[in-house]
């Protein structure tokens, strides 16, 4: 296979990486994301069946509350049950037409889905009025039978069709009251639009349907499926379909079905068929095919296209590379744009006036140490002379036995002694803190309680060493700037370790600074302006470690001042 690739031309070597690399994978991507997506769409219309079919149970269980509640309401009444079963041979009925006919009325009144309430009797006697009084002969065999077997309870009776009107029917046998051998069955007509509301709206591509305990389809979206039997219609029993999610085959058409009973005995089924879930999804997948073959074209064309480019500048690289290789720095390539064969150009361009730059900015470089390390020389002379003088005005005013001038003058000795570091730039973070240490007790002398300084410093970077005079410069700067009247100023000084570097942090609390004048201390430390305090240090620590390191500040109007000093580890 090696040997093969090494044969190829770049052109082909890019057109095979392609195939193998972009075009199978995204081929089979597109493929996988397809049935991972289908699978994940059946499970969402899965959750949603489930969730409509809770909530369409929830719906008719309530209405079959409220139908029972009804029934039972009528079941308890004592009066209507006298009247129902109430012998009127030798009397009339006036009364208690009157009072059911009110009693009806007002139930009717409350519950809106009801239209009708009637009642089927063996009572002979009673009025055939045949709108609230029937015999027990003008109800269905089967369904007088029915409602006796259930012995009392609410059940659905059946539908009845009436001058084009359908109505669902549920009734009892008001049996609470014994009463010699008079049955009465009363029933309540319930309008089939607003029963079956909680079904939803018809769709060609879904479908709910209520069965009775049999299995018979009483209430659909679809009016063709009514009276008919779901079991033999789908090939499933009871069981296969209860609580389940199938597949049936109706018609040569595939739908998902998930069915749930109700505690009555009534079964809620919801369908939905297979195309209309994977219908978006088969034209996504086509038109990214179609997007993938348009890709796979005008990426092979572009190959074949950039390929040519590059090959030239390939061969001007290679020429000016055996340019300097003889040491000709004279030759520049043209512009060969922004990619990479451009910036090695570029490169290559730049490096006969990156050696010049680098050989201004390393004489440059060597000036300002020089003129540092003169200036240093020059400055050791004074705390040579003061380091002399203090001892002798300390001896001075210990004979005078002014303890907070000596104490004030030793500190200042310990200071300098620190600092001359016997003419050396380099010493210890431990000595350098040690340093500062000194610097605040002649503050604290000065200020008393005024200022409050907290030392924070990891033991492992004591060790370290550091150029010196850092600290002192940064907390002069803060006592000096951020002092306010009759406050305390706080002060914290942390250093750390983070990563290859020693941080150096000075905190305060005090005025804090404008953000116009921390812009213009930002530029002159980047510009490593010449200057005193916080611009000195920022300069020596630029000279000393290189331009990666120097100091950062943070402040606001008000809110105090943050000095952060990088330096690597030594």
């Amino acid at each position: 296979m090696e040997k093969i690739l090494n044969r190829l031309k770049l052109k082909s070597k890019l057109l095979l990486a392609f195939g193998v690399l972009v075009f199978l994978p995204m081929f089979f991507i597109c493929i996988y994301n397809y049935y991972e997506t289908r699978d994940v769409m059946l499970e969402r219309e899965y959750e949603r069946l489930d969730t409509e079919m809770s909530q369409g149970i929830a719906a008719l269980e309530e209405k079959i509350n409220d139908y029972n509640t009804v029934l039972n309401l009528v079941y308890v009444d004592r009066t209507t049950h006298m009247y129902l079963c109430q012998d009127y041979t030798n009397q009339g009925y006036e009364k208690m037409y009157l009072y059911l006919d009110e009693y009806f009325q007002n139930i009717m009144l409350v519950q809106t889905d009801i239209k009708r309430i009637c009642n089927y009797s063996t009572n002979r006697t009673l009025p055939q009025d045949g709108y609230y009084f029937y015999t027990k002969d003008d109800l269905p065999e089967t369904t007088y039978r029915k409602a006796v077997e259930r012995s009392g309870a609410v059940d659905f009776l059946g539908i009845r069709v009436d001058q084009s009107e359908k109505y669902y029917v549920f009734g009892r046998v008001m049996n609470y009251y014994s009463d010699g051998n008079v049955c009465n069955i009363m029933t309540i007509q319930i309008d089939s639009e607003k029963f079956s509301g909680f079904l939803g709206e018809t769709s060609e591509d879904s479908c709910t349907l209520l069965l009775d305990e049999e299995g018979k389809i009483i209430a659909s979206t679809e009016e063709s499926h009514l009276n008919h039997s779901f079991y033999k219609i789908a090939g499933k029993t009871s069981k296969d379909v209860e609580n389940q999610h199938i597949d049936m085959l109706i018609n040569n058409e595939t739908w998902l079905c998930t069915a749930k009973k109700a505690d009555n005995g009534m079964m809620l089924v919801k369908m939905v068929k297979f195309d209309k879930i994977f219908k978006n999804m088969k034209s996504t997948l086509n038109r990214m095919l179609l997007m993938l073959g348009i890709v796979v074209v005008l990426v092979i064309a572009a190959i074949y296209y950039f390929v040519g480019k590059f090959t030239e500048k390939i061969q001007r690289v290679r020429y000016m590379a055996k340019q300097m290789g003889a040491g000709k720095f004279e030759y520049k390539l043209p512009d060969l744009g922004k990619d990479e064969i451009g910036e090695i150009a570029d490169i290559f361009n730049q490096l006969n006036d990156e050696i010049q730059k680098l050989i201004y900015e390393n004489y440059e470089k060597q000036l300002k140490i020089k003129d540092s390390y003169l200036n240093l020389m020059q400055e050791q002379i004074n705390p040579h002379f003061l380091y002399n003088a203090l001892s002798v005005i300390s001896s001075l005013a210990m004979r005078g036995r002014d303890l907070k001038t000596v104490e004030s003058i030793q500190h200042l000795a310990n200071f300098y002694r620190i600092s001359l570091n016997k003419g050396k730039q380099i010493l210890t973070v431990e000595d350098e803190l040690e340093l500062l240490k000194n610097y605040m007790k002649i503050q604290n002398i000065r200020f008393g309680d005024r200022i409050v300084i907290d030392y924070q410093c990891e033991e492992r970077v004591k060790t370290y060493h550091t150029i010196k005079l850092i600290l002192q410069p940064l907390v002069e700067n803060s006592i000096h700037h951020g002092m306010k009247e009759e406050e305390i100023l706080h002060i914290v000084v942390r250093i750390y370790q983070k990563q290859s570097c020693v941080m150096m942090e000075v905190e305060d609390d005090g005025k804090g600074i404008h953000e116009e004048r921390i812009r213009m201390l930002q530029n002159e430390l980047r510009d490593s302006k010449e200057g005193f305090g916080l611009i000195n240090v920022g300069i020596r620590i630029k000279l000393h470690y290189g331009e990666s390191y120097g100091i950062q500040i943070a402040s606001g109007n008000s809110y105090g001042t943050k000095v952060t000093v990088c330096i690597p580890i030594e």
